[in-house]
């Protein structure tokens, strides 16, 4: 019993020792992911991939569809909404890097 109750207190002790500051929580979190996926994933099939809109948007639909989105072809960028909760944009960076998720 004496070991059971060390191992729980150790568990305890070291899950509140991580504390990094930098990760990000969801607030709306299926709504966010689902926006975050789309948009991350339609703007590198559209500008890393070179794809047309109509077959990014076939590549990337989940089911449920949840998430919407709106390329700016200009900004090189991708919006994304899911069910009006989550919104998330996407932007083209360089040939190397790819798309990133940029917090808005």
């Amino acid at each position: 019993m004496n070991r059971t109750i060390l191992t729980v207190m150790l568990t305890a002790l070291l899950a509140g020792c991580g504390g990094n500051k930098d990760i990000r929580t969801y607030d709306n979190s299926l709504f966010q992911l689902a926006s975050g996926f789309a948009a991350k994933e339609i703007c590198s099939c559209v500008f890393v991939a070179e794809r047309d809109e109509e077959t990014c948007d076939e590549w990337t639909r989940v089911s449920p569809n949840v998430a919407g989105h709106h390329i700016d072809y200009n900004a090189k960028t991708v919006r994304s909404r899911s069910l009006g909760m989550g919104k998330t944009l996407a932007r083209y960076v360089d040939a190397q890097t790819g798309c990133v998720i940029d917090r808005e």
